[in-house]
């Protein structure tokens, strides 16, 4: 064997450089086997780290993720109940309801992908005739996105959907508790959504 050779000892999880012998890493940051994946796989069902993780939350915590689970649910039914768009296809139509004229970037900004995923998925968009592209009137380099009339159907259909299972849980509770629920909400969407954004909304242009 030449000084060049590697060998993988997988009994020892160790990597040999020549002479020269040094650990390998799993994945998880330690130097050796299964009894350091079991305290550091942060996925493991024995691990500290998760225990302290479910150990950490509050009561409030854990209301608060379950509100959010449940309203990720209500919006997965709604486009299921649609049938022909996802849900990562009706957030874009979203942001282009809330901000008509939006340019590839900012949609891409605003939904948290890459311009070259957004490009793709306008594509697929202007295919099944919910989006329209026209030139800016800024630049004629610059493409502007706007929904078509089926878009914007389609997106109040998706959003009737989703207050329909809210309205019907928020309808179980006393009237007094009703508008308690409701402002609350109202103030978290308001500090969810400084300067002006809000669900849908993009970044103002520099």
């Amino acid at each position: 064997m030449t000084p060049k050779d590697v060998r993988v000892m997988s009994s020892h999880r160790q990597v040999t450089y020549g002479e020269h012998t040094a650990p390998r890493d799993i994945g998880f940051g330690s130097r050796h086997g299964p009894a350091a994946v079991r305290r550091t796989d942060p996925y493991g069902q024995e691990g500290p780290r998760r225990m302290t993780r479910r150990a950490s939350r509050t009561p409030a915590d854990e209301v608060l993720l379950a509100a959010v689970r449940a309203a990720m649910g209500m919006s997965v039914r709604a486009a299921d109940a649609l049938g022909d768009v996802s849900t990562v296809q009706l957030r874009a139509l979203t942001v282009l309801r809330e901000n008509p004229g939006t340019n590839l970037l900012q949609l891409s900004e605003a939904m948290g992908v890459t311009v070259s995923t957004t490009s793709r998925l306008v594509d697929r968009l202007v295919a099944a005739r919910l989006v329209d592209r026209r030139q800016s009137p800024q630049t004629r380099r610059e493409i502007s996105l706007f929904l078509t009339r089926t878009g914007r159907a389609r997106v109040k259909r998706y959003d009737d959907l989703r207050l329909s299972s809210l309205r019907a849980c928020l309808e179980r509770l006393p009237d007094d508790q009703q508008e308690a629920v409701v402002a609350a909400l109202r103030l978290l969407v308001h500090i969810e959504a400084p300067a002006g954004r809000a669900e849908g909304g993009v970044a103002p242009s520099a």
